[in-house]
């Protein structure tokens, strides 16, 4: 069994490329590693499909990810005109129509984001088995970006962590 790595950057928007990072990251990690894949990925079904295609032989024990981030998700297609053209239409779309923006809707239009959504939906719960077996037992996930699990003191407080 091949024990890999995945890097994954997504756009930074403002805050400019993270190939950056990755690159450096990537020379760490081939110190421990032989095999790590480096990939950009901007919409959620490429992230998932990435994962998807490790080989049977191969199992993820790192996987990092440089994106955008809030408290719903990565946002790999941060800032991406695309994905902004579309969440415009369907808002315009049920403007024109008299309503408010449904739920399934608002998430099935941001593409461009790995979203905590997507892992209670059908689409994610259905493959879940398949993907928590391309991780090794010991694997763990490292996200880069804003608003990633940076220490707040003042946060924690207030909400008593």
């Amino acid at each position: 069994m091949n024990k890999i790595a995945i890097i994954v950057y997504g756009d930074g928007g403002g805050l400019g490329s993270f190939k950056v990072f990755v690159d450096s990251l990537h020379k760490e990690l081939s110190k421990k590693y032989t095999k790590i894949v480096l990939r950009y990925v901007n919409r959620d079904s490429t992230f998932f499909n990435l994962i998807n295609s490790v080989n049977k032989n191969d199992k993820i024990e790192e996987l990092h990810v440089f994106s955008h981030s809030i408290g719903a998700g990565l946002f790999l297609g941060y800032k991406d005109p695309a994905i902004a053209a579309r969440r415009k239409a369907i808002w315009l779309a049920a403007d024109k129509a008299k309503r408010e923006v449904t739920y399934l809707e608002a998430v099935r239009t941001e593409v461009g984001a790995v979203q905590t959504d997507d892992f209670y939906i059908c689409a994610i719960t259905a493959r879940k088995a398949k993907l928590q077996s391309k991780f090794g037992a010991s694997a763990f996930i490292k996200i880069w970006g804003c608003n990633s699990g940076i220490e707040n003191l003042d946060i924690q407080r207030q909400w008593g962590c």
